[in-house]
């Protein structure tokens, strides 16, 4: 018995540790870095040309830069009111509503489908993730 209690605090604690080990590897990473790594995934995903990846390179860079701007100021106002949030909740929906919009105008018809399928299934494994869904 104790032998078993042992093992499932120790396998507890590795998925704790791993979990940690994810979210501070993405947390670390400077915006260009983001966007880049968003870039190549794309590019393997969407089959892209050299145009269209240097579009999107430099669209991925602007909104990762936005999602770091908003996510340091989310960070000093962790107790900010109401309207401070729903006004920095507004900005990221303008930003992701805008890289929709400037996507749509740089991929192909096809290539904008399986973009679109690809963000829904990370939205749903993102929810699934955090236990929402």
């Amino acid at each position: 018995m104790k032998k078993l209690l042992l093992i499932a605090i120790a396998l507890v604690t590795l998925q704790v540790s791993a979990q940690n080990d994810k979210t501070n590897k993405l947390n670390n990473k400077s915006a260009e870095e983001i966007a880049q790594m968003q870039t190549e995934r794309l590019t393997k995903a969407l089959s892209l040309d050299e145009a269209q990846q240097k579009r999107i390179s430099i669209l991925n860079l602007q909104h990762a830069k936005m999602q770091e701007e908003l996510r340091s100021s989310k960070m000093e106002e962790k107790k900010a009111s109401k309207e401070r949030r729903m006004e920095l909740k507004k900005g990221l929906e303008s930003s992701r509503n805008n890289r929709d919009n400037n996507m749509k105008a740089i991929l192909s018809d096809e290539q904008y489908a399986k973009w679109t399928t690809l963000k829904e299934k990370q939205k749903d494994e993102r929810l699934e993730r955090r236990g929402k869904k």
